[in-house]
C-alpha cells in the first residue's frame, strides 16, 4: 500500500511539473478584424456554394431541376446589415488555434461582402453553417498559430435570420 502511494505521489508531481495547463479556449482566440475602411456589409445566400470574384462579383452554384451544378444563377440577396449587426459581426470572427480535426466538406453557403463609404469592395466572410468552415478575405492572420478561423455561429444565424435568408439548406 505504501509503494502504491508513493507511485501515485511520484505521477502527480510529474505531472504538475512537467504539464501546464492549455490555455482556456476563449484565450486562445483573437478577433479577426473587418477590412480597414468597412462601412457597409451585404448578405448574401446560395444552396450549394457562394462564390466570391475578386472585384466582388456574387456568383452561386446551385442545382436545376434536373439536379445538375449551374453556375450562372443569382445568389439570393440579403440585403445590407444594420450598424448594430456590423458590430455583432466585428466581435463574432475569430483567428484560433488549428482543430485537431475539421470537416472536409466545407461548402460555405452565406457570404458577408465588405465595401467602404464609397461602396469599393473590400473583401468577404463566407461561413458554412453546415460544418461550421469558413473563409475570409483578405487574411491575416496575427501569428503561425493562429490560422484558423472560426466564428459565433447562433450570432450569425440570428443575422442571417433577420435577413429571412435560409440557414441551412436541403443539400
Amino acid at each position: 500500500m505504501h509503494l502504491k502511494m508513493k507511485f501515485m505521489l511520484a505521477v502527480c508531481l510529474v505531472a504538475l511539473t512537467c504539464c501546464s495547463a492549455p490555455l482556456p479556449k476563449d484565450e486562445q482566440k483573437v478577433i479577426a478584424e473587418l477590412p480597414v475602411g468597412t462601412v457597409d456589409v451585404k448578405l448574401y445566400a446560395g444552396e450549394l456554394s457562394i462564390y466570391v470574384l475578386k472585384d466582388g462579383t456574387v456568383l452561386k452554384a446551385a442545382l436545376t431541376d434536373k439536379e445538375k451544378p449551374k453556375n450562372d444563377l443569382p445568389p439570393m440577396e440579403g440585403g445590407s446589415l444594420t450598424p448594430y449587426e456590423i458590430e455583432v459581426l466585428r466581435h463574432s470572427v475569430f483567428y484560433a488555434p488549428m482543430p485537431t480535426w475539421s470537416a472536409a466538406c466545407c461548402i460555405p453557403r452565406h457570404a458577408f461582402l465588405f465595401y467602404d463609404k464609397d461602396g469599393q469592395y473590400l473583401g468577404h466572410l463566407k461561413v458554412c453553417f453546415q460544418c461550421s468552415c469558413a473563409e475570409l478575405k483578405p487574411y491575416s492572420p496575427p501569428d503561425s498559430k493562429l490560422t484558423h478561423i472560426e466564428w459565433n455561429y447562433t450570432a450569425l444565424q440570428k443575422i442571417v435570420e433577420n435577413h429571412k435568408l435560409p440557414v441551412k439548406f436541403r443539400y
